[in-house]
């Protein structure tokens, strides 16, 4: 193995400057070398080789469709995931106020049916007074209001 070191000098940032070059001079080389002994072998194979990247890129191109449709298609589906997530959030809210309801209705109508109940109880006082008045005027007695809530209030 040949050892031919060379020493660089410059900044570091001339150094890599040399080197790159280097090696692209170095790349340059083999390239061309390999093409040389490529149409020297095979006049043919030059032509099959572009067939195959023409190939290649057309295959890379549907690959790159593929790609595209399919990230329209991922937020197309971020979309209608959103909405569902909002739908669904309704109708947790809608939910919550049903189970609310539903909690305290026995509650209201408890109470619905103790206001019936005093006013049953005061449309029976009052059936009676209106009976007690009905009666006094088929007697043809005078009739006096204080007389009444005097005895309303002994009571």
């Amino acid at each position: 193995m040949n050892n031919n070191s060379k020493e660089l000098s410059g900044t570091p940032w001339q150094q890599m400057s040399q080197i790159i070059t280097f090696h692209e001079t170095r790349l340059n080389r083999l390239e061309k070398y390999t093409n040389e002994k490529e149409k020297r072998s095979n006049p043919e194979s030059s032509s099959d080789f572009t067939d195959r990247l023409v190939g290649m890129e057309e295959h890379m191109n549907i690959v790159m469709e593929s790609l595209q449709a399919s990230a329209e298609n991922v937020q197309k589906i971020g979309g209608e995931v959103s909405k569902a997530n909002k739908a669904s959030l309704t109708a947790l809210d809608e939910t919550r106020k049903v189970s609310t309801t539903a909690r305290t209705f026995p509650t209201k109508v408890a109470v619905l049916q103790e206001k019936c109940r005093l006013l049953d109880d005061k449309v029976e006082k009052m059936s009676q007074m209106i009976t007690a008045l009905e009666s006094k005027l088929a007697q043809n007695v005078t009739l006096d209001v204080n007389e009444d809530t005097e005895d309303e209030e002994t009571e």
